[in-house]
């Protein structure tokens, strides 16, 4: 595999929504040599009650401009496409993750699998989990496609293995 770049991640304890010490941080990134930078969504605030705030985005796409670097965007840890409480605004959140993302060019997004996955304690109620987030994830993809935008997944709860076997399971009808 070739390296594309390397980077690293806008704290957001750090910036905590302040453009001035986004600034700094890009700027000591950049005299680095860094090339990739990770913007959070925790930390830039530019989304509100599951929407995008545009006048936010286009103040950020403005400091990110001056810059060379390529950028990603992690959504927020705590979103929930498996067994959400509100299923509803997760969706509405990572749909609008996908907008800001296309509107700051950043070409990837990373998402954390199965949030609260093992409070889930019988196998159907995994199973159906599963199947939740892996709709929803089809359904945000097509839209990240139109947008030129790779979703990723990382730190998955369930891991392969668990899945495997729930499909092994659904397969033979168990």
């Amino acid at each position: 595999m070739r390296i594309k770049g390397i980077g690293i991640d806008i704290n957001d304890d750090r910036v905590h929504g302040d453009l001035h010490i986004l600034r700094d941080e890009l700027d000591y990134f950049y005299d680095c040599g860094l090339d990739t930078i990770e913007l959070t969504t925790s930390g830039l605030y530019f989304i509100l009650n599951g929407s995008l705030n545009w006048e936010r985005t286009r103040a950020i796409h403005k400091v990110l401009t001056r810059y060379p670097f390529r950028y990603t965007l992690h959504l927020p840890d705590v979103l929930n496409l498996c067994n959400s409480p509100d299923l509803e605004l997760d969706l509405a959140i990572f749909s609008s993750c996908i907008d800001f993302a296309s509107a700051v060019e950043a070409q990837v997004i990373v998402y954390h699998s199965g949030q609260n996955f093992y409070n889930l304690r019988f196998p159907e109620q995994r199973a159906e989990a599963v199947e939740r987030e892996t709709s929803a994830l089809v359904d945000l993809a097509a839209k990240a496609q139109k947008a030129g935008i790779l979703i990723t997944v990382e730190n998955t709860n369930p891991g392969i293995e668990e899945l495997s076997l729930i499909e092994k399971n659904r397969i033979m009808g168990k």
